[in-house]
Parts: C-alpha cells; sequence; structure tokens
C-alpha cells in the first residue's frame, strides 16, 4: 500500500513540475546544493547563474563527513 502511495506522490510531483515548466517557470535563482558523501561532502551555491564550491581551507573542495560532539560543548567538523 505505502508503495503505491510513493508512486502516486512522484507521479504528482513530475505532473506539477511539467506544467509549470511549461508556464515558464525557472525555478529559483539561487539555490545551495549539498552532496553528503560517505567519506566526504561537498557543498556549492549558485549565485546569478555561477556555481561557486565552498572550500575547506584544509582540503580544499572536499570536506571530510565526520562530526565530533566534545564533552566541553565544542563541535569538530570535516578534518579540524
Amino acid at each position: 500500500m505505502s508503495g503505491h502511495i510513493l508512486i502516486l506522490f512522484v507521479s504528482v510531483l513530475v505532473a506539477v513540475s511539467a506544467v509549470l515548466s511549461a508556464l515558464g517557470f525557472k525555478g529559483r535563482v539561487e539555490v545551495i546544493g549539498v552532496d553528503l558523501g560517505t567519506t566526504y561532502s561537498v557543498a556549492a551555491v549558485s549565485e546569478k547563474g555561477r556555481v561557486r564550491v565552498f572550500e575547506d581551507p584544509v582540503r580544499g573542495k572536499l570536506t571530510a563527513s565526520t562530526v565530533a560532539f566534545l564533552q566541553d560543548g565544542g563541535v569538530l567538523v570535516g578534518n579540524a
């Protein structure tokens, strides 16, 4: 039963997207994209038609997909 509901939901989503596209809707001008990988992650933003990838000061465009919660309340992300 839940599989049928998911198929119906996706079908409606595709239909609505097709109608909006036919009406000329271009979507948001600025979009943030995140690729959460099991080892590394990448985040980027689309600004004025150009994509800018956020960079980690240590590894560049790839950030280690790790988060550590410290006993003192601090949080370490990536290669920190």
